[in-house]
């Protein structure tokens, strides 16, 4: 029951929470701000996991009917119901607590971001479109925690730049489970077709870019910073790259596809080295 559970905190997806060093570290604050920002990295990630336990249960019958979903401690029995609630529930606390310790912006935002997946959990998945957006939310609502806590105010473009992101990634997702499981798999999917998620996947990867061209030559601040500006040419790659993956349903698990790709994880090291020269780290 112990490995069930933490098996159930899905560790590996906590890297979607380092999204919340974006922010303070495109700001050069990062070195100065550290304590706080890693203290709201490890708040988020008491949060999504207390989302993961709670969205386990909900799914708990749907998952039992999924090749791999099924082996999920809940789903199998491995984990009772009740234990994982109650973990759901002191994560939750420990999160809001944590957060309010930090800064009350940040603590409003763990709010909204358990809300937001609450509602989730509770019906919102099953209504397309809807359920899409909510999962694209909660990486907006890391990339604001971040700069609440760390204190640094953040570009209209870059908010811009991780929403339509965001977008894209969610839209992958539902898009790979369609192809692996067609509408066999949640409800939802019965709503959506692959022409249309892959419409949600051209607009969100599209405005990503757009928005990050513009923000990349914000932060320029008009002299020309070299590195910056090319490090356009390899998040459009990384763009790109993933809409391939997704469309040969690879991305129903976003967290591996960066690990298992080579060339995905390429452009990523060669995006991170060009942002970091460009900011001056």
């Amino acid at each position: 029951m112990v490995a069930g559970l933490f098996a159930s905190l899905r560790l590996r997806q906590w890297l979607k929470n380092l999204l919340v060093l974006a922010a303070p570290a495109a700001a050069g604050v990062l070195d100065s701000r550290w304590p706080a920002v890693v203290a709201a990295t490890a708040v988020f990630c008491a949060a999504s996991s207390a989302v993961y336990l709670a969205n386990d249960v909900a799914d708990a019958a749907v998952d039992r009917a999924h090749p791999a979903k099924s082996k999920r401690p809940v789903a199998s029995g491995v984990l009772p119901v009740s234990v994982a609630l109650v973990a759901s529930f002191l994560l939750a606390a420990a999160a809001l607590v944590g957060a309010a310790l930090i800064d009350s912006g940040a603590a409003w935002i763990i709010f909204a971001y358990l809300v937001v997946h609450a509602a989730y959990s509770l019906g919102a998945k099953h209504v397309a479109v809807l359920d899409v957006m909510m999962v694209a939310s909660g990486f907006v609502l890391r990339a604001a925690a971040g700069a609440a806590a760390a204190d640094v105010p953040v570009s209209s473009w870059f908010i811009a730049v991780v929403a339509f992101a965001a977008l894209a990634v969610a839209a992958g997702k539902r898009a790979s489970e369609l192809v692996r499981a067609g509408d066999g798999g949640r409800a939802v999917l019965r709503d959506y077709t692959p022409g249309f998620l892959a419409q949600v996947q051209t607009l969100g990867a599209g405005g990503a870019l757009v928005a990050y061209v513009l923000w990349a030559f914000e932060l320029s601040g008009g002299d020309g910073s070299l590195a910056i500006e090319l490090s356009v040419v390899p998040f459009a790659l990384a763009l790109l790259r993933y809409l391939l993956l997704s469309a040969h349903g690879r991305t129903e698990a976003p967290e591996d596809v960066i690990f298992s790709d080579r060339v995905l994880a390429a452009a990523g090291v060669v995006w991170v080295v060009l942002f970091a020269v460009g900011i001056g780290w």
